[in-house]
């Protein structure tokens, strides 16, 4: 699922009479500075990983031989998952800009299960605790995050990227994915007089319904 956004200019009006302070209060070294502290807008990719051997570099400088680029159209949906596998994610925020730097670049991440947030760590922790790194235009930042799936139920990955553009701005986005339980188990239990029972316990494939081996019953 990926989400682009144009770079955005704030829009303002100045009005001047020769050289003094503009009516509104706005002189031209107010306009110079506001222009200097203007950043580009990132853009945000978010992508499951199935695979981590792929060779894809890790966190840091997003670069030429990056699995994410400005052009690159991602899947939008994370598919099957289920309980007890590895939640893996690969995070990109990019500056498509030509001419605008990206200011105090931020990007972080969290895991929403049905009972708790959990924050998922990366190496952009340190330049996030940091205040955020300047992004020259093309360029970005990835991050890979993980956590292990503990329990059946929607979850939610929460993505925030944040930066500085005339102050502090906030991009987030929420990717929402149900994680199930790949085996369906029943339990009989049968009594043969005071001193002995029989539990009898049917285990069946939920992962994929039409597998030849999708059940079998233990004594």
């Amino acid at each position: 699922m990926s989400m682009q956004y144009a770079p955005v200019v704030p829009r303002q009006t100045y009005h001047t009479g020769g050289s003094g302070p503009s009516s509104s209060g706005v002189t031209s070294s107010s306009i110079d500075s506001m222009q200097e502290n203007l950043s580009a807008v990132p853009v945000l990719k978010v992508m499951r990983l199935q695979s981590p051997e792929l060779g894809q570099p890790s966190s840091g400088s997003v670069d030429q031989q990056s699995l994410l680029n400005s052009s690159l159209m991602l899947p939008d949906s994370f598919g099957v998952i289920h309980i007890g596998e590895t939640f893996t994610a690969y995070l990109g925020a990019l500056n498509v800009s030509k001419d605008l730097p990206i200011r105090r670049l931020t990007v972080t991440a969290q895991l929403q299960t049905p009972s708790r947030r959990w924050p998922l760590h990366s190496a952009l922790d340190a330049s996030n605790n940091a205040g955020g790194i300047d992004v020259t235009p093309g360029g970005g930042l990835d991050a890979i995050v993980s956590r292990s799936l503990e329990e059946v139920g929607q979850h939610i990955l929460r993505v925030e990227v944040g930066y500085s553009s005339n102050g502090p701005k906030t991009l987030r986005k929420f990717y929402r994915f149900n994680v199930s339980s790949p085996l369906n188990i029943r339990e009989r239990t049968m009594r043969a007089g005071d001193a002995s029972c029989f539990v009898s316990i049917a285990v069946a494939n939920a992962a994929n319904a039409g597998s030849s081996g999708g059940g079998a019953v233990f004594f």
